[in-house]
């Protein structure tokens, strides 16, 4: 991997032009409503110009968000054309195109909506890839379910949530989960071992190391070139934040 970090290489049959992936982060577009609108598509069109790779939309919504939640739609078919939009701008500026799932709903005990979130986010995996989405990326900190989960040690229940996620997952869709620093590594040990793709994290969590080749890393505040330069040897994607417009 390293002789090609500034070459195309491969994941999963996906080309990627260079290691450079453009972090998600929600475009403030007041009364949006979460649908991709044409201030929508410029913002985005900026962000596939800036010549990385992989341009991840998003945080999405895996089911419906609670009133005053910002988020792009992506728990109904009625937002896919919209998003499928969205693709081909990114496309047309040279760049994969990627999408973060959240569950918005509050981090509360899931029991009562377990199995709805669970197959929310098998469904909405599934019609993201039709739409030419290549990359999905499930943000664990950001999902209340998940989180949840994970803060009161069930480890059966997610590793149920990612083998069934994983076991549709598209052979051809890159599978990630965003790991926040904040939470224990299990639950990314777990996503691995399952058959994740990539675990996506912040250089501040560089105290939970895992393999470069199934690595992002997301740099924070205003990474300097020296900064890139020494993360490059660390993951197989380094993330930045997006450019703003």
């Amino acid at each position: 991997m390293r002789e090609r970090r500034l070459t195309p290489f491969y994941i999963k049959g996906t080309c990627f032009k260079n290691p450079f992936a453009i972090l998600a982060e929600m475009p403030l577009i007041p009364k949006a409503g979460g649908k991709v609108v044409p201030a929508t598509l410029a913002y985005y069109r900026v962000q596939a110009q800036a010549e990385a790779a992989l341009v991840i939309v998003g945080p999405a919504s895996a089911v419906p968000p609670p009133l005053g939640r910002t988020c792009l739609r992506a728990d109904q078919p009625k937002y896919m054309d919209g998003l499928r939009a969205l693709v081909k701008v990114i496309e047309s500026g040279g760049a994969v195109a990627g999408i973060q799932l959240i569950d918005p709903c509050p981090c509360e005990d899931p029991d009562q909506r377990w199995d709805r979130v669970q197959n929310a986010f098998r469904v909405n995996t599934k019609r993201l890839h039709e739409i030419g989405f290549h990359y999905l990326e499930v943000d664990l900190a950001g999902s209340g379910a998940l989180r949840w989960a994970i803060e009161h040690d069930q480890g059966q229940r997610m590793r149920e949530f990612f083998s069934q996620w994983l076991q549709d997952l598209p052979p051809d869709l890159i599978g990630a989960i965003r790991f926040d620093h904040h939470l224990p590594a299990w639950p990314a040990e777990n996503f691995l071992a399952a058959g994740g793709d990539l675990v996506a994290l912040s250089d501040q969590a560089s105290d939970k190391p895992f393999p470069s080749n199934q690595t992002l890393i997301q740099l924070t505040g205003k990474p300097t070139p020296d900064h890139i330069v020494k993360w490059l040897k660390y993951g197989a994607l380094i993330g930045l934040p997006a450019k703003r417009i």
